[in-house]
């Protein structure tokens, strides 16, 4: 789709130009690695003549093409110049192939000029969310034509190569040219290649960021993702759009295990909370991103205190980068804590997996997380011993706000005023709740019965005083928080809707909880809103008061189908799937605006969405299980559709073998991904 920009992503490496495939700074575009912008200008222009755009957009999730024409310029007529750029990004560099062919009558004097700059700037620095500025720290060599930048800032450790299939006639300044006439008919080709150096000091423990899982391990995987069956078109190509978006955001550190990033451009990094939703939402394709987001997560688990990452011991990290911001300890995100929710997050996925994957190595090896993890729980999480999790931010350059939604301004009085902590969010008593009950199940598993008894007595006692202390009489729901007063946060959000989630509500509550969130100030017809409309700080353009968040809402709507409210559910998802329609590539954003669907035919887009976002595809997967009514027993999946649109899943990997969910029969086990015969 025009105006959209062009992105591709291999691994950790990502690539943001314009439409044309031009790379400009000043626009947040560059090729990233590590958290840097190896490149920061790669301009195409071919003398006076104007280009126009016929045609781009991506070629595969890690490259793009481009179609331009020429406008009329004295002797050269309108359209009589093709120029094509095909661009493959790798995990190890990029490459640019850049076709001209002439189909005049007459001949061409062509000057090719291609512009290159490489600034290293961080990308806390690119997305503008620091007050850092530092000065430019770039050297240029050009040798035979090739340019080579060096980051003078690490002692030219960082480096940023560009080599050309045919050495140019001119180079000076990052402008190279390259002079051609082409004959009528003619064709001329260059190859461009850009190639990047990483300092070894990027490489640090626990994980080293070096990658082994290659492009051909992710096609593999998508192969073998389970095929759904369904009428629904919309459904259908969302489905295959979801899969292939999740294959394309998987990282891969030097552990070996694949774990989900957040999304692109500006979140493809380890965020400890998104990679286990979007674990949890996707269980049902084969286990390999829960696997991994476990055993990655778990060798980032913070061990001491350190008030500089709002880190303590047992938490499970927020945010892992690479850039120089992080590894000069000028912000603390080379591993940053600030997240309340990732840590229950995680012990629940550790439970999840566990009942869909026999992996007796994973449980020994990291039952010892867990165990910390929920020491984590009682001991730091609580910060004032009243039962509940809270939050208080002890870093400078930590997030204000630690839940879901981590925008400055997200927990609000239903009058706009700022909540004050410590904050404790109704949805990560939720996430606690359902994380003893995970940890239950692990402890009965292995025969330790009476702290499985332990856990399921203090989430029973969790339950009572969050259905007390969170509950609103007067409106029938659950406030968002209780802020550092104890005082109920009483704007009407859709937190409360992940208790069903987790399944903490009593049936009598939970359905009081799905009404309003499908009454119109909430349900806005394309899905659940962050904010009701009736509140005074909602926007239907605000990032987390107003928005709509598929993931959100794919949390909600399987809440709603554990507690039998599927009528509501089918509600959801049918808003969700015709909003799937609207978006390109037939793909749901991050989030999109929260204008209700009677005022307006097509569901609007917010403006800086990441697309791909993972846990947005992940939503997806998650529709198609709560459509199929998977559940999963300890006599193996059972499926109770709630929809005719959806009747099977074929292929559907539970302890080893796969299921046709369909007619619920055994099928012979095919060769597995290697991961899930010498990691499961």
């Amino acid at each position: 789709m025009l105006g959209q920009g062009l992105t591709a992503v291999a691994g950790n490496k990502f690539v943001v130009s314009d439409d044309l495939g031009n790379i400009d700074a000043a626009e947040q575009q560059g090729v990233f690695a590590a958290d840097t912008r190896f490149l920061s200008h790669f301009e195409l222009t071919l003398g006076e003549l104007d280009l126009i755009l016929l045609r781009s957009g991506p070629a595969g999730f890690s490259g793009s093409q481009v179609y331009l024409t020429n406008l009329g310029s004295g002797d050269v007529l309108a359209h009589d110049l093709e120029l094509i750029r095909r661009r493959q990004l790798r995990r190890t560099g990029l490459t640019e192939s850049i076709t001209i062919t002439n189909y005049g009558r007459r001949s061409v004097v062509l000057p090719l000029q291609l512009q290159f700059d490489a600034d290293f700037a961080d990308i806390f620095e690119v997305r503008s969310v620091t007050h850092i500025h530092r000065t430019t720290h770039t050297r240029l060599q050009i040798d035979d034509g090739d340019l080579t930048f060096f980051d003078t800032l690490r002692e030219n450790q960082r480096q940023t190569r560009v080599h050309f299939s045919t050495p140019p006639d001119t180079a000076d300044g990052g402008m190279v040219v390259f002079n051609r006439t082409l004959e009528s008919r003619q064709q001329w080709a260059l190859e461009v290649d850009i190639q990047w150096t990483i300092p070894e000091n990027e490489s640090q423990s626990p994980v080293p960021i070096t990658e082994d899982i290659g492009h051909q391990s992710v096609l593999q995987w998508i192969q073998r993702t389970p095929r759904l069956q369904t009428s629904d078109v919309d459904l259908q190509r969302g489905y295959q759009r979801a899969i292939h978006d999740l294959g394309a955001l998987e990282i891969a550190l030097n552990s070996g295990y694949p774990i989900p990033a957040a999304g692109l451009p500006w979140y493809l990094a380890i965020f400890g909370r998104d990679s286990i939703i979007t674990s949890l939402q996707t269980l049902i394709l084969n286990q390999r991103h829960a696997r991994g987001t476990l055993r990655t997560l778990a060798a980032y688990q913070a061990l001491k205190d350190d008030p500089f990452r709002d880190a303590e011991p047992g938490k499970i990290a927020h945010e892992i980068r690479f850039g120089e911001l992080a590894l000069s300890q000028a912000m603390p995100h080379s591993r940053y804590y600030g997240s309340v929710d990732a840590t229950p997050l995680w012990l629940i996925l550790f439970g999840e997996y566990l009942r869909w994957a026999d992996d007796p190595t994973l449980l020994h090896d990291l039952l010892p997380a867990a165990e910390r993890a929920l020491a984590w729980i009682d001991r730091y999480g609580d910060l004032d011993g009243d039962g509940f999790i809270e939050y208080s931010r002890r870093s400078k350059s930590g997030l204000e706000n630690q839940g879901w939604k981590d925008s400055y301004d997200s927990v609000r009085f239903a009058d706009g005023r700022f909540a004050e902590g410590p904050i404790a969010l109704v949805e990560v008593q939720g996430y606690a709740y359902a994380a003893r009950l995970a940890m239950a199940g692990v402890y009965e598993q292995i025969g330790r019965a009476d702290e499985a008894s332990e856990q399921r007595a203090r989430a029973a006692t969790l339950k009572k005083a969050v259905q007390d202390a969170f509950w609103m009489s007067d409106e029938g729901y659950f406030a968002m928080a209780l802020d550092g007063k104890k005082q109920q946060v009483d704007g009407i959000t859709s937190n409360p809707g992940h208790l069903l989630w987790s399944g903490l509500l009593d049936p009598e509550k939970a359905s009081q909880v799905v009404e309003r969130l499908i009454a119109p100030d909430l349900f806005s017809g394309w899905g659940i809103r962050t904010m009701s409309t009736q509140m005074k700080p909602f926007n239907p353009i605000s990032y987390h008061n107003g928005s709509v968040w598929p993931h959100d809402n794919g949390l909600i709507l399987t809440g709603m189908h554990r507690y039998g409210h599927n009528d509501a559910a089918l509600r959801v998802i049918e808003g969700l799937i015709d909003a799937l329609k609207w978006f390109t590539l037939d793909r749901l954003p991050e989030l999109f605006c929260g204008y209700d669907r009677e005022q307006t035919p097509f569901p609007v887009d917010y403006p800086v969405a990441c697309s791909p976002q993972a846990w947005a595809a992940g939503c997806i997967v998650q529709i198609a299980q709560v459509m199929l009514g998977l559940q999963i027993t300890p006599d193996g999946p059972r499926a109770n559709p709630i929809s005719d649109k959806v009747t099977g899943m074929d292929g559907v990997l539970l302890r080893g073998e796969y299921f046709n969910i369909d007619g619920l029969l055994t099928i012979p086990v095919p060769p597995t991904d290697p991961a899930a015969t010498t990691r499961a």
